[in-house]
C-alpha cells in the first residue's frame, strides 16, 4: 500500500510543476504590450519538456522548483517581474509669432498719439516699463516730450512676444504777432503798441536796446514807449519764454525818436526913456531860457536889461 502511495506522489510531483511553468510561461507570452516582463530566477532554467526529465531531476513546490543534480537537490526560486514602460511625456512646441510695431516721431499739434503694435488676433498689453504691468488700453501722449513704451503679444500656441517703440513729440514754434512793427514819437510825446498772438502763452517781457532814445514797460499784452534824452533810432525786443510744448519766440518793434518843438513866446519893448531898466520877455514853460548879448556869445540865465536910450 505505502509503495503505492509512494509511486502516486512521483508520477504527481512532476505533473503540478509542468503546470506551474506552463501558466508562468503562458502569462508572460500574453502580458499587456506595454509592459516589459523579466524573468528572474537565482536557479537553472526548467526543461521545455518536462516529460523528458525524470522525476529525480526536477520537483516544484509551491513558488519553489526542485532540481535534483548528481544526487544533490538545489531549491530555488522563481520570480516574475514586470516593469511599466512609462511613454515620454509629449512636449508642446510653441510657434513665434509675428508682430508689426511702430512708434510716432512729430511736432506737437495738440493730439493724442501712441505706438502701433499689429498681431492677428492676439491679445496686446501696454505698460511704461519692461517689468511693469501690462494693461490693454494703449497708452496715449499729447504734450512735447520722449516716451517709451513696452508691449507683450500673447496668443494660444504661440510664445509670447515682447518689444518696445518710442514716442518722440517735439516742440512747436511759437509765434509773437504785434499791431505794428514800427512807430515814430516826438519828444516828449509817449507811445504804445500791442502784442495780439502769443501762441506759446509763454510769459511776455520787453526791453530797449538803446535807453537812451527810448526805454520800456510792458503790462499785460500792451508795451508803452517813453522817450530817452537823445533823438535816434532804436529796437524793442518783445519776447514770449518757452512753455511745456512750444518753443521761445521773440520779434522787434522799431521806434525813431525826435526832438519835440518848443512853444516859446518872445516880446520886445519899445518905449520912450524914462530911466528905467527894460529887457526882452521869453516865455516857455518847463524850459531852461539863457540870454546872450551876442548871437555867438556866451549865453546866462541873467537876462540883460537896458535903460539908456538906445
Amino acid at each position: 500500500m505505502k509503495k503505492g502511495i509512494t509511486v502516486f506522489l512521483l508520477l504527481l510531483i512532476p505533473a503540478v510543476a509542468y503546470i506551474a511553468f506552463f501558466v508562468n510561461r503562458s502569462a508572460r507570452d500574453h502580458q499587456d504590450p506595454d509592459l516589459e516582463s523579466v524573468y528572474s530566477s537565482d536557479c537553472p532554467t526548467p526543461p521545455d519538456d518536462p516529460g523528458n526529465s525524470s522525476e529525480s531531476d526536477f520537483t516544484h513546490s509551491n513558488e519553489n522548483i526542485t532540481i535534483n543534480t548528481d544526487d544533490t537537490s538545489e531549491v530555488c526560486t522563481s520570480v516574475l517581474i514586470e516593469e511599466t514602460t512609462v511613454a515620454p511625456e509629449e512636449t508642446t512646441v510653441l510657434l513665434p509669432l509675428t508682430v508689426a510695431s511702430s512708434g510716432y516721431t512729430g511736432v506737437y499739434d495738440g493730439l493724442s498719439h501712441s505706438i502701433n503694435v499689429i498681431c492677428e488676433n492676439a491679445y496686446i498689453s501696454y505698460s511704461l516699463s519692461q517689468n511693469g504691468t501690462y494693461d490693454a488700453a494703449n497708452l496715449m501722449f499729447a504734450d512735447a516730450g520722449s516716451y517709451t513704451v513696452y508691449y507683450k503679444v500673447e496668443k494660444e500656441g504661440y510664445e509670447t512676444a515682447y518689444g518696445f517703440e518710442n514716442i518722440t513729440i517735439e516742440k512747436a514754434q511759437g509765434l509773437l504777432t504785434l499791431s505794428e512793427t514800427s512807430g515814430e514819437l516826438v519828444y516828449p510825446g509817449t507811445g504804445s503798441f500791442s502784442i495780439t498772438a502769443n501762441t506759446s502763452e509763454g510769459c511776455l517781457s520787453a526791453h530797449s536796446l538803446d535807453a537812451n532814445v527810448v526805454s520800456v514797460s510792458i503790462s499785460d499784452n500792451t508795451v508803452t514807449l517813453l522817450p530817452g534824452v537823445i533823438e535816434g533810432v532804436a529796437e524793442i525786443a518783445v519776447v514770449s519764454k518757452a512753455t511745456t510744448n512750444f518753443t521761445e519766440a521773440s520779434t522787434t518793434y522799431t521806434v525813431t525818436v525826435k526832438n519835440g518843438e518848443l512853444d516859446v513866446l518872445t516880446a520886445s519893448y519899445e518905449g520912450i526913456y524914462d530911466a528905467q531898466p527894460h529887457s526882452i520877455e521869453v516865455k516857455c514853460a518847463d524850459a531852461k531860457i539863457t540870454y546872450s548879448g551876442r548871437e555867438l556869445g556866451v549865453y546866462s540865465e541873467t537876462q540883460p536889461s537896458y535903460t539908456d536910450a538906445g
